[in-house]
């Protein structure tokens, strides 16, 4: 008596209906956890699904936004090489328009050169012509004062040779004598 410990307690023994009712009620218990974990991992695997959706649908929007990012990109590009041409364009366009108001202003300026040129020329052909006219009268003026003068000097010693008698020959040569006199004479002074 000394050495027992547990003096009360008594094994027990189980009915069939207390084992079938434990045996069910502990298989019920585990079948609830396996649907449980079952439910969890349905769970589990529609967040994994929705993570993954949500994961694709951001990624495929980011690709979207780097493609809209590239095309205005490209656009500004697009855009900035169309000014750079249309600025190139304008520049050659404005030197084009210089070279030929240049090019205008030469033209203008060789045409006026020549017109003062023709004009120059057509005056001093008309100053060489008015030149030699009035030589031309000159001379026709030296002359009729020569034959003046010859015509009065034959007059003269006409009227001195009758007195003299002297022969035609003679008047002659001495008219002539005193018409080249005369002419040499106005020669000298003019």
């Amino acid at each position: 008596m000394a050495g027992r410990t547990n003096v009360h307690r008594r094994s027990k023994s189980w009915t069939l209906a207390e084992a079938q009712d434990f045996v069910g009620r502990f298989d019920a218990r585990s079948k609830a956890m396996r649907l449980k974990r079952e439910a969890l991992q349905r769970m589990k695997e529609a967040l994994e699904e929705r993570l993954q959706q949500r994961r694709t649908q951001k990624g495929l929007r980011a690709a979207r936004k780097l493609e809209r990012r590239q095309l205005r990109l490209e656009e500004r590009l697009q855009q900035r090489d169309t000014q750079r041409a249309l600025k190139d364009a304008r520049k050659l366009e404005r030197r084009q328009q210089r070279l030929q108001q240049r090019w205008q202003r030469v033209v203008e300026h060789a045409q006026r050169a020549l017109q003062q040129e023709q004009k120059l020329s057509t005056s001093s052909q008309q100053q060489a012509a008015a030149a030699a006219a009035a030589a031309a009268r000159a001379k026709v003026r030296e002359e009729a004062q020569a034959r003046r003068v010859a015509e009065h000097s034959r007059r003269k010693l006409r009227s001195w040779t009758s007195m003299k008698n002297l022969t035609f020959e003679e008047q002659q040569a001495a008219a002539e004598a005193a018409a080249a006199a005369v002419a040499a004479s106005r020669n000298t002074s003019t």
